[in-house]
């Protein structure tokens, strides 16, 4: 009878795990359900579902990601919380955050090795309490605090602008409080297919917690600091910490510094080197990077700047460190020879 028991237990545990087992939706470069042979992109199910939402993550075919992003079990064009979109590099090319109007009050996302990469929450539909990002070994790289959608003390994934959160893209409340339609042009994955798969992820317990800001001033006490943090892929190496000042409209660099793979310092910016109004750079160098889920795979582009204005060399690469193109620039405008390179590092022209 016990071995009756365990045979029949074994079997519903295999039915559980064969329902479960991962498998593809195909799409077309028009969106549209098609084979293997036929795809641009896929999408991979079960999806993970957190009680009214599902976390949609799209791919190009090469395995590439494409898209990442909670949206809801009943409106597939309701979006929550962070959604990004790629390129055909798997670099960020797109970034939004819409408001969290669920019962979800802690939204996940993962590394592609299954371990989360970062975890926020939320109040009253905008980013209010804890915001932790971790590394793909799961140690925590930044934390933050939010209050009321805007960053309150730690440090963040993106500073400038995160009070700004989209309404889906099917409606908009009005100031009248009233729903509006919006036809917001933006890179839109499409919606799940109508036997949605999803696995559960248990509901996050929210925990608050308070992080005092920096004092990086000894000229001006109490100044209250957030910073904006990028480190570089795969790594607990930092490539770019922006340090602001919270203003009572706006966040104001007060200093920046950037970072080699190795965690060679390139440059350190202090507060005298930026505009003083806006986030510029005034004198220095200004780095950007490739992106992907906010970290960064190679360098962008270097500018150096002398009174705001471009001066000297600036150097824009591809995704795989080769240059792209060297242009110089005299009082803000070029001067001399450009030259533009091919992928193979050849001279285009």
């Amino acid at each position: 009878m016990t071995k009756k028991i365990i045979i029949i237990f074994t079997f519903f545990l295999f039915h559980i795990f064969s329902c479960q087992k991962t498998s593809y939706v195909y799409y077309d470069i028009g969106w549209q359900v098609t084979n293997k042979a036929d795809a641009t992109f896929y999408r991979v199910m079960p999806m993970k579902n957190i009680g009214e939402l599902v976390l949609v993550q799209d791919f190009y075919i090469n395995g590439t990601p494409q898209f990442e992003g909670y949206s809801l079990k009943s409106n597939d064009d309701s979006y929550v919380g962070d959604v990004i979109w790629y390129d055909k590099n798997g670099n960020d090319v797109n970034f939004k955050q819409y408001r969290n109007d669920t019962k979800n009050a802690t939204l996940s996302y993962y590394h592609q090795n299954g371990k989360i990469r970062k975890k926020v929450q939320y109040k009253n539909g905008v980013k209010d309490g804890e915001a932790i990002i971790y590394a793909t070994d799961g140690m925590v790289l930044m934390k933050g605090i939010y209050a009321k959608g805007k960053p309150e003390s730690g440090s963040f994934e993106r500073v400038k602008r995160n009070d700004d959160y989209d309404y889906n893209s099917s409606s908009e409340e009005g100031t009248d409080g009233k729903i509006l339609e919006t036809t917001e042009g933006v890179m839109v994955s499409p919606p799940p297919p109508v036997a949605v798969q999803t696995t559960t992820v248990e509901p996050q317990t929210v925990e608050m917690a308070v992080y005092e800001g920096e004092n990086l001033s000894k000229n001006k006490k109490n100044r209250k600091t957030v910073s904006e943090k990028i480190f570089w892929a795969n790594s607990k190496q930092l490539a770019q910490e922006t340090v602001y000042e919270i203003g009572s409209y706006d966040f104001k660099p007060i200093s920046r510094k950037d970072f080699d793979k190795s965690g060679k310092l390139l440059q350190s910016l202090n507060e005298a080197q930026f505009k003083q109004y806006g986030n510029d750079i005034e004198n220095g160098s200004d780095y950007e990077y490739y992106l992907q889920n906010n970290f960064a795979t190679s360098i962008k582009s270097v500018s150096n700047l002398i009174k705001g204005e471009k001066s000297g060399k600036e150097i824009v690469y591809f995704p795989d460190g080769n240059v792209s193109f060297e242009t110089n620039y005299k009082h803000g405008l070029k001067e001399g020879a450009e030259l533009v390179f091919n992928e193979d590092k050849t001279v285009k022209s």
